[in-house]
């Protein structure tokens, strides 16, 4: 309830502010504040996986942009959100109430502060409305320089859990995307272990390349990532429609940007 309080006075607070940038026309950015950088020194490929993923494919505004806009957007709020300065932006609407991508931080909450990111975007009919309580609303723990998604928070008990399992796929998404730095370092003998087992199932394997790109690129190893990346994409037209479904499209769409906009950022 006090987080959907903040983002509707935040919200509100934005319309006296102006423009700042534009992009070709197809978003206007607002600021709250004057902060021109932080202090926060976000992780860029952290940052970058949680929101072109939960900002643009979530709210399906990636059908309207571009990598290099994403990448823009995507850096204007790692660069300059602070606790005194939200930031808005709207992306005009022919036909439906224009798309609104509200970024926060509430910086004292009892789990310490966190990053929210408001939307206008009713998940259920797919669609830009006003004043829906049910549009997106996604928040992320600030855990030194990076922002993990609340569901991604390092628990012990599932870690046994998939250790004993022998669960690598998912054990690689728990270490690559939780607060604990040093599991990283966890990740690529898990990810080998998946690539050359022959028994793996296609799908585990798929997996397995994507996760070995988001590896390298969290590691800031450019070469390798795109090297995984061509590896991912062969693998998956090889196999399209002969162990890999179809509906597995937006998968490969979202690694390939997920590349592209790392590539713009480096």
């Amino acid at each position: 309830m006090k987080i959907t309080i903040l983002i509707r006075c935040t919200f509100a607070l934005l319309l006296i502010f102006t423009t700042s940038i534009h992009a070709q026309n197809k978003f206007k950015v607002y600021y709250s504040g004057e902060s021109k950088s932080n202090t926060y020194n976000f992780d860029k490929f952290i940052f970058t996986h949680n929101f072109f993923a939960d900002a643009f494919y979530r709210t399906d505004l990636y059908k309207q942009l571009n990598s290099q806009e994403m990448a823009q957007i995507i850096e204007t709020v790692r660069q300059r959100i602070s606790k005194d300065n939200a930031i808005k932006f709207v992306f005009p609407q022919p036909t439906q109430p224009d798309a609104e991508l509200l970024f926060t931080i509430q910086p004292e909450t009892k789990d310490g502060p966190i990053l929210i990111l408001a939307t206008n975007f009713d998940q259920e009919n797919r669609k830009f409305t006003n004043d829906n309580p049910n549009n997106l609303v996604r928040w992320y723990f600030i855990r030194d320089n990076l922002v993990i998604y609340r569901k991604n928070l390092f628990d012990a008990v599932e870690e046994k859990m998939l250790i004993d399992e022998m669960n690598n796929g998912d054990l690689v998404e728990m270490y690559l995307f939780d607060e604990i730095k040093s599991n990283n370092t966890k990740v690529e003998g898990l990810l080998n272990a998946v690539i050359t087992d022959e028994n793996a199932t296609i799908d585990n394997k798929l997996f397995a390349y994507l996760y070995q790109q988001e590896y390298y690129l969290s590691i800031g190893n450019k070469e390798q990532a795109l090297q995984s990346n061509k590896i991912f994409n062969e693998f998956y037209t090889t196999h399209e429609g002969k162990g890999i479904d179809k509906s597995y499209t937006l998968l490969k769409a979202m690694a390939n940007t997920e590349m592209e906009i790392m590539q713009l950022l480096n």
